[in-house]
């Protein structure tokens, strides 16, 4: 469309003349010719229409480079979350260091420290769920089926059960 809106305004530059000659009566009769044969009107209805075709599709590009950008920034969010809550993890303030030499020697572990750090993992999760939902402003009057939302929910809620197990069966 761009090539077109070019090619346009190259012919306008050109090939439209809108005035051939100083004297009355030239000006007078290339006047009533363009009257005759419907230059200005044809020229206008043309112009008309790629400029509209070309705000059409820069506005549809627009659109989908901000659809791929909202995309983009939901996927991120996911990642800062789970990011947050393994960084929390690997602070080693939750597991102590026996613990830890625990876990990799495969000997019994102690259920509450997992029960912990899957309720951290938990919490940054929903937190995380929050955020996204604050950022994106819902609207209550257009349902949103998000399947990126029931993901996150889905390894909050993991994690909520699996520190509950963990907690139980101490």
């Amino acid at each position: 469309m761009a090539a077109i809106e070019e090619q346009f305004l190259q012919f306008v530059h050109r090939f439209r003349f809108t005035g051939v000659s100083n004297q009355i009566q030239a000006r007078e009769m290339f006047g009533l010719w363009r009257q005759r044969l419907g230059l200005d009107a044809l020229f206008a209805d043309v112009q008309n229409e790629i400029h509209t075709a070309n705000a059409f599709l820069a506005s549809r590009t627009q659109s989908r480079t901000s659809a791929a950008a909202t995309r983009l920034s939901q996927v991120a969010t996911v990642g800062v979350v789970l990011g947050l809550a393994f960084g929390a993890l690997g602070m080693n303030v939750i597991f102590s260091e026996k613990g830890l030499e625990s876990i990799v020697k495969g000997q019994p572990i102690d259920k509450l420290q997992v029960a912990i750090a899957f309720s951290v993992i938990a919490l940054f999760q929903f937190a995380g769920w929050g955020v996204m939902r604050l950022l994106r402003g819902e609207r209550p009057d257009v349902e949103q089926k998000d399947p990126l939302e029931y993901l996150v929910l889905g390894f909050g809620g993991m994690a909520l059960l699996l520190a509950a197990v963990a907690w139980v069966t101490r």
